[in-house]
């Protein structure tokens, strides 16, 4: 097997494997499983895409590989001193050459490690909330096909009325109406279409009961219809939109997996959020 050339001329011709990439050398790969992009089975044999990107760039650049985990199997988080753990932690402290793992790319830990020119995959993440109890929100869907504006009007069209009864009975235009409590009564009977014993005698009274029959049957309608769809859509709407309402809720308890971005991330916003 011909090594080099003799008589040598050039740097080349003494060591003739350096012009080809790194020449060889093992390179110590801190790696962490993420599916799809890099998977392990049972018998500790790796696989994936970015496997097979190693792969490609040891062909390429002449260099061999030793895959490693971090010891606490953490992405990477920056302590208040200032030290990172999991893979990020590896590569501050020179224990790997190189990650080959699906890590999140940040300002922080741009700072301890060079990251690809282009992301090969960006990830968008959301919050999951438990769907709150159909049963328990019963008394509420009575209630939800008006909203509390229209239920105010309701209730000030039955005081309104009542106390309008009542004043035609104190002015003995209708005697039906000389007890403020069956004024009441007869406006609540009448807004939910039941019938009453008497009716009233004056022109006033009948006046303003036909009006107000007429309100509590156009109610009626809209109120079943509404309720009609409500039972058969269920409308749930969402409890916070933005970071900032999850923060000020305290009705759910958020929880994310540890030793990655979303942990760093929440961190150092609070952080932030002290100092200002």
């Amino acid at each position: 097997m011909q090594s080099g050339i003799w008589p040598p001329k050039t740097v080349d011709d003494i060591f003739p494997l350096l012009k080809y990439g790194l020449n060889g050398m093992r390179l110590k790969v801190a790696v962490k499983t993420y599916v799809p992009f890099l998977e392990k089975s049972s018998t500790g044999v790796y696989s994936g895409m970015l496997i097979e990107l190693l792969h490609l760039f040891a062909e390429r650049l002449n260099f061999s590989y030793v895959l490693e985990e971090p010891r606490d199997g953490n992405w990477g988080v920056r302590d208040e001193n200032g030290t990172w753990t999991g893979i990020i932690g590896q590569m501050q402290n020179k224990e790997a050459d190189l990650s080959c793992a699906a890590i999140t790319r940040s300002y922080l830990r741009s700072q301890v490690m060079d990251f690809a020119s282009l992301p090969f995959h960006i990830e968008y993440r959301g919050f999951m909330y438990k769907r709150p109890n159909s049963s328990s929100a019963l008394f509420g869907i009575i209630f939800r096909p008006l909203q509390y504006t229209v239920w105010l009007c309701v209730i000030s069209t039955i005081l309104f009325t009542a106390a309008a009864f009542w004043m035609s009975g104190i002015s003995r235009e209708d005697s039906l109406f000389t007890n403020r409590w069956q004024c009441i009564y007869f406006s609540c009977a009448a807004m939910l279409s039941q019938g009453f014993p008497n009716i009233p005698q004056s022109i006033s009274g009948r006046t303003l009961s036909g009006f107000l029959w007429f309100f509590s049957i156009t109610l009626a309608a809209v109120y079943s219809g509404n309720l009609t769809a409500f039972l058969a859509v269920s409308k749930l709407s969402t409890p916070f939109s933005t970071l900032e309402d999850i923060a000020s809720q305290s009705e759910y308890q958020i929880g994310f997996t540890g030793g990655g971005y979303s942990e760093m991330f929440f961190r150092v916003s609070q952080m932030l959020k002290e100092d200002l």
